[in-house]
C-alpha cells in the first residue's frame, strides 16, 4: 500500500496521522485476540487448545481485515480485489489439507465459531468509534 500511486500531493504530520491509526488499531486487535483465546478456553466455550489458537488467528485475520479495509476505502476495484485475495487465502489455508496442517488450524466448532462471531463483530464496533475519535 505504501507504493500505490497518489494523485494527492503529500501533507505534513504524516506520522502523527499514522500513529493515531495506527496505535488503536494495534491494540484493539491484540484485545480482541487474547479475549477471544481466553473466551475460547472458558469453560463457556469450552475449547480445546488448538482450537482455542485457531479461534484468535481466525479473529485476529478478520480483524486484520476489516483494519485493512478502513485504511483503504472507499474501495474500487484493485482495492476489492487486494482484500478479496487475501480473503481467499484464509480460506485456503483452512481448507487445503497441507496449509491447515502446517499452520495447525483446525475448524472451529460451532460455539467456537459464534464466540469468534461475536468478538469480530465487538472489534470493528470499537475500532470504528475509537478509530473515528483518533480522526477528529
Amino acid at each position: 500500500l505504501s507504493f500505490w500511486p497518489s494523485d494527492s500531493p503529500a501533507r505534513p504530520g504524516f506520522l502523527s496521522r499514522t500513529m493515531r491509526f495506527a496505535i488503536p488499531a494495534g491494540l484493539v486487535a491484540t484485545v480482541v485476540t487474547f479475549s477471544i483465546y481466553a473466551v475460547a478456553r472458558s469453560s463457556l466455550v469450552g475449547a480445546t487448545t488448538p482450537e482455542a489458537q485457531t479461534a484468535a488467528t481466525l479473529t485476529l485475520a478478520l480483524v486484520g481485515f476489516w483494519i485493512l479495509y478502513r485504511l483503504i476505502r472507499p474501495l474500487d476495484s484493485t482495492k476489492s480485489m487486494l482484500i478479496g485475495s487475501m480473503v481467499v487465502v484464509l480460506v485456503l489455508a483452512f481448507t487445503v489439507p497441507f496449509a491447515s496442517d502446517f499452520f495447525a488450524l483446525q475448524f472451529p466448532s460451532l460455539a467456537s465459531g459464534l464466540a469468534v462471531a461475536a468478538v469480530t463483530i465487538t472489534a470493528i464496533v470499537i475500532l470504528e468509534f475509537v478509530l473515528d475519535m483518533a480522526e477528529q
